[in-house]
């Protein structure tokens, strides 16, 4: 009966030990689903896995805007909410796609044996041409305009041709016009490569007051109408850059943290808040100038026009 005992009590401690390390790869399973792992989650089961690749599921929600957007502007009663919907997501698509052409694709992947001979460890990610980038959008742009021109010039009734400018001023407004808006995109592209589109989109959420503030400075020189100051909306403007300010703030002092052996790092991630915040003042004061190119009578078509 002794041994038999002996054998109980052995089955009973495999039995322990199994129960335990169950216990620990369920804790270890619920430990990665709170730090955000996917493939301990809901996420692991989501049916659009196996449809949708990792590229493109960022996409999704822009693209339902844009759609959404679209198919509500042709009501009445709900047009300016479609456009707001239908900006949200074309603004939304364009920060996702050039925040992964600049900082997520892979440009290089881990594996690959270098000239030098050797193996490279860790993926190569992104491509940091916000210029290049910007110059080459700009091209593309003329050249369907140019398109565009040419497929109605030989349509009376459709032909288009774009508004004289009578006088110095009006050149003027558009050369700096076109240059605000090219500084707009291309810093904006510059500063994704070294920041995330959290941080990016944070940022550029100040653009109110900073256009608020571009409209009064060219109204002091008599080039826009001065707009009325309500106490209320500039202290819910100044609130919203404060939070931005300190949201911005505590993303840096993290990253510092995070990586207290990289300087680097840090310093690259402060590089593109600098740039994302001298792209929100282009872009202020483009959204002022456009204010002022409307007050010389150009349409859409002819700030189009000149701007390429």
């Amino acid at each position: 009966s002794r041994p038999l005992a002996q054998g109980r009590g052995a089955d009973q401690l495999i039995l322990r030990a199994r129960r335990m390390a169950q216990f620990a790869a369920s804790s270890a399973a619920q430990s990665a689903h709170f730090e955000g792992n996917p493939d301990h989650s809901f996420m692991a089961w989501n049916l659009l896995d196996g449809v949708l690749s990792e590229g493109f599921k960022p996409f999704i929600i822009p693209l339902a805007g844009l759609i959404a957007g679209g198919i509500m502007m042709q009501f009445p009663k709900i047009a300016t909410v479609g456009k707001l919907v239908l900006y949200f997501g074309s603004q939304s698509f364009m920060n996702i796609y050039m925040g992964w052409v600049m900082r997520t694709s892979v440009t290089v992947a881990a594996g690959t044996t270098l000239p030098d001979g050797s193996i490279l460890e860790e993926n190569l990610t992104g491509c940091p041409a916000g210029f290049a980038l910007t110059a080459m959008q700009q091209v593309i742009s003329f050249l369907v305009f140019c398109l565009f021109f040419c497929s109605v010039y030989f349509f009376p009734q459709y032909r288009y041709m774009p508004k004289k400018l009578n006088d110095t001023f009006e050149v003027f407004c558009v050369i700096v016009f076109g240059c605000v808006f090219a500084l707009n995109i291309a810093l904006n592209n510059f500063s994704l490569g070294y920041i995330s589109i959290a941080v990016n989109l944070i940022i550029r959420s100040c653009l109110p007051l900073s256009t608020f503030l571009s409209q009064q400075g060219l109204a002091l020189f008599k080039l826009y109408p001065f707009k009325p100051c309500r106490a209320k909306e500039i202290i819910l403007m100044l609130i919203g850059v404060i939070c931005a300010g300190v949201f911005t703030v505590a993303r840096l002092m993290g990253s510092q943290a995070a990586h207290p052996d990289k300087h680097s790092e840090s310093s690259n991630m402060l590089l593109g808040v600098f740039m994302c915040i001298a792209s929100l003042l282009c872009g202020s004061l483009n959204l002022a100038l456009a204010g002022v190119l409307g007050e010389t009578k150009l349409n859409v078509y002819d700030t189009v026009a000149y701007m390429a």
